[in-house]
């Protein structure tokens, strides 16, 4: 397969997608929107560590009609500003904060991956009552006195290597991550890696060690559900057991068939276990078979 690598000055827009640079919190923020949100459902989603907005533009076009749904490209990632430093939890809740202020969001629905769902816990806290629910998607749980982040920083400059080599080799980016299953998704991800800072990812891999996520997850006071891969490393069935005991209010799913990269892995479980969660909001949704 013959592939181009370079990053875009934008991602490919259609009709149905629509670009907001916001300034927020000191910086320019990148954010794709998608869909009419005719339901009045708002849902915002947040990437993980190493995956700029442009990356889950198959999960934006696959929610379903009349939501309208917002991807965030965080700081040091993507076509958002890239700062020299603020690459704490708290520098991005408040980015985020800041993101649904200036677009006028009521109360929207955040759906986090990794460190994304991280982002969105913390949102909760920085900014009480202004989440209609938290949708926490396999979040790193290591923190001081707990195991290492079973990813180490050096797969991640692994994956840099590969993506700014002159030909990147799909196949070696795929033996790292063999959660990406075709060749488009691991183009996609090498292409928009390139726009990604690695002093950004180096600091954010820190703060999943020095960062206590256990305790902000006991301090939620929004709606949330965790969604896990059956398959991840990240939150094994152990980690499960335990954030259950710690917040047995909060319910755990399963997507089956799926790793850390859960709607890479399952799209479809992803999708129904968003679906779960939000039933009673989805069900005035036409299309929620999605």
């Amino acid at each position: 397969m013959t592939a181009t690598f370079d990053v875009p000055s934008r991602p490919p827009f259609g009709a149905e997608q629509a670009t907001h640079f916001v300034l927020a919190n000191g910086i320019w923020q990148h954010v794709i929107e998608y869909g009419d949100g005719d339901a009045g459902i708002d849902v915002v989603l947040i990437p993980g560590m190493t995956a700029a907005a442009a990356t889950w533009d198959f999960v934006g076009r696959a929610l379903p009609d009349g939501v309208r749904a917002f991807v965030v490209d965080v700081r040091g990632r993507g076509l958002t500003d890239h700062p020299a430093s603020g690459f704490s939890l708290d520098d991005y809740a408040a980015d985020l904060v800041g993101v649904v202020e200036r677009l006028r969001l009521q109360a929207p629905i955040l759906v986090g991956h990794s460190m994304g769902a991280r982002i969105a816990a913390a949102f909760d806290l920085a900014a009480p009552g202004a989440a209609g629910g938290l949708v926490l998607v396999d979040p790193p749980l290591s923190g001081p006195g707990r195991a290492p982040y079973p990813h180490p920083l050096g797969m991640y400059k692994g994956f840099f290597e590969i993506a700014q080599a002159p030909e990147p080799s799909i196949a070696e980016f795929r033996r790292l991550e063999p959660n990406l299953v075709s060749d488009d998704a691991v183009i996609d991800r090498i292409r928009w890696l390139r726009s990604c800072d690695l002093g950004a990812i180096e600091a954010t891999h820190r703060g999943f060690h020095d960062e206590d996520f256990h305790e902000i997850y006991a301090q939620i006071t929004a709606p949330a559900v965790l969604v896990r891969g059956a398959e991840s490393a990240v939150v094994t069935e152990e980690d499960a057991r335990e954030l259950g005991a710690l917040r047995p209010d909060i319910p755990v799913v399963d997507v089956a068939g799926a790793g850390h990269l859960v709607p890479h892995a399952n799209l479809e479980g992803f999708l129904d276990a968003l679906r779960q969660f939000t039933s009673e909001r989805f069900a005035s949704v036409d299309g929620a078979e999605g």
